[in-house]
C-alpha cells in the first residue's frame, strides 16, 4: 500500500491459509483491455465489516466486491465473498506492525 494507513486492529482476523483467489494487480496496463491478476493464498478472513478501521469497496466486477484502502484508495488488497460475505485481506498486500 502507499500510506501507513491501518486497516485492521490486532486480533481482529483469522488467518487463512492454502485458499487461492485470483486478486488483480494494483497497478494495470494502460489501454489494456484485459485485468492482469495474481493468485494468492494466504489471507487474514475478518467476519464483519464493521470490524475493519480504515477500508472501502469497489463497486462489484463480476459478483465480486474488492477491498481498498479508504485513505489513499489503493488497492485492491482483498476481496468480499459473495457467497459467505466473509472479507479477505491479502498478507502480501499489507504490512504487518
Amino acid at each position: 500500500m502507499r500510506c501507513n494507513c491501518a486497516i485492521l486492529s490486532p486480533n481482529v482476523a483469522s488467518f487463512v491459509d492454502a485458499k487461492p483467489f485470483s486478486l488483480p494487480f494494483c497497478r494495470q496496463a494502460k489501454n489494456s483491455t484485459s485485468i492482469n491478476a495474481e493468485v494468492i493464498n494466504s489471507w487474514w478472513q475478518v467476519e464483519r465489516m464493521f470490524d475493519f478501521e480504515n477500508i472501502g469497496f469497489t463497486h462489484a466486477r463480476d459478483g465480486v466486491k474488492y477491498l481498498i484502502c479508504a485513505n489513499c484508495e489503493d488497492g485492491p488488497v482483498g476481496y468480499l465473498c459473495p457467497v459467505t460475505k466473509a472479507h479477505f485481506v491479502a498478507v502480501c498486500r499489507v504490512k504487518q506492525e
